[in-house]
């Protein structure tokens, strides 16, 4: 859809623009993606910008079709806050609107760009430039139309694709998904689309008009969000863990004894962990010898940093589940079991047990 505005006054012969208004659309929409995983947050299809280190373009330009020929033209850009509320799985909404913004404009040409004598009566832009057969402009703050270089163009479409110069705080995208309720944290794609206007202003080759042009895209925002996730658990120490007695009571009546080891778990929870307790394990030490019938040891397995810090009670375990409160990227997690069984019950020789916890995040 194309809609076109004129008002021209004859002056001395001449056509002088007062005003002109032109609006084009089409259908193609620039695409950012991204992936939060924990608190890291990567973009998959974003690049340092011509016109700053500190801002970034989208990787792919969209192309212009059915401009009209000019002799000279300008880029042309208006800055607009938007509200930009990314909406996920239920419905659930996370405002980014302070970490995501257009802030310019990248246009490229098919040929190198070269500068005109022309003078363009639009408020220059903040920043603007040429670079190849690539220009910019970029305005990060107020409403109105401003432009960049009066560039010729040698009566030929301006110029063939565009693409947005964008301002991206991605601690605060972190922060917007970290202050999300628990509940409303799920996993899954969180989108947003909004749609910008931007000018371009050329010199028509018959008559000599020197005019603006609308034009209109969409951005469309994805961020496909992940929790947190579980890279590795390990023991810090695999193989066999010994028992500490405590000599200081040789005429204790009980056999006391204690062994200790550290879980790592790595990888990205904010929210937490969660430990299980599988059915089917034997929290028992069992004598070498099965034919001996000595009487088996109970465990007992206490996890400090846990909800529920008592796991496994003379044998027998006390929960099937409960929650760790850690977050970062790497955390230590020791687990203490102890033994205390009455020594006239413990027979000589060598004691074996094993048994299984698994991990997983509290999502």
């Amino acid at each position: 859809m194309i809609r076109k505005l004129f008002l021209i006054k004859l002056l001395n012969n001449k056509k002088l623009l007062l005003l002109i208004a032109m609006y084009s659309s089409n259908c193609f929409s620039f695409i950012l993606d991204g992936e939060l995983t924990g608190s890291d947050l990567k973009f998959k299809n974003v690049v340092s910008s011509v016109s700053s280190a500190s801002y970034k373009t989208l990787a792919s330009w969209e192309p212009e079709t059915n401009l009209l020929p000019a002799t000279s033209w300008s880029p042309g850009f208006k800055y607009e806050s938007k509200n930009i509320s990314l909406v996920g799985p239920s419905g659930v909404k996370v405002n980014i609107s302070d970490a995501i913004t257009i802030v310019g404009l990248e246009y490229k040409a098919s040929n190198t760009l070269k500068e005109d004598t022309l003078k363009s009566p639009i408020t220059k832009c903040d920043s603007f430039g040429i670079s190849g057969s690539t220009t910019f402009v970029v305005n990060s703050t107020g409403s109105t139309v401003c432009s960049g270089s009066v560039l010729k163009s040698n009566n030929a479409m301006p110029y063939h694709f565009i693409r947005p110069i964008l301002s991206i705080d991605k601690t605060k995208i972190i922060d917007a998904f970290d202050n999300l309720p628990t509940a409303d944290r799920r996993e899954g794609i969180y989108s947003f689309n909004f749609g910008f206007t931007y000018p371009y202003g050329f010199v028509m080759p018959l008559s000599g008009v020197q005019t603006w042009q609308n034009k209109f895209k969409n951005l469309v925002i994805n961020i496909n969000y992940k929790p947190g996730y579980l890279m590795d658990v390990r023991l810090e120490k695999p193989g066999i863990h010994k028992f500490d007695f405590d000599i200081s009571k040789t005429d204790s009546a009980f056999l006391e004894g204690i062994a200790m080891f550290n879980v790592i778990a790595t990888g990205s929870f904010s929210t937490g962990l969660v430990l299980n307790i599988p059915t089917g394990n034997d929290f028992n030490l069992k004598h070498i010898n099965g034919k001996l019938g000595a009487a088996d040891i109970p465990l007992n397995i206490v996890c400090p940093k846990c909800d529920v810090q008592e796991l496994v009670k003379d044998g027998k375990e006390q929960v099937s589940t409960t929650k760790i409160k850690v977050s970062g990227s790497k955390v230590k997690l020791p687990i203490l079991v102890k033994i205390k069984k009455e020594r006239q019950d413990v027979a000589l020789g060598r004691y074996y047990g094993n048994f299984t916890f698994t991990f997983g995040l509290d999502i």
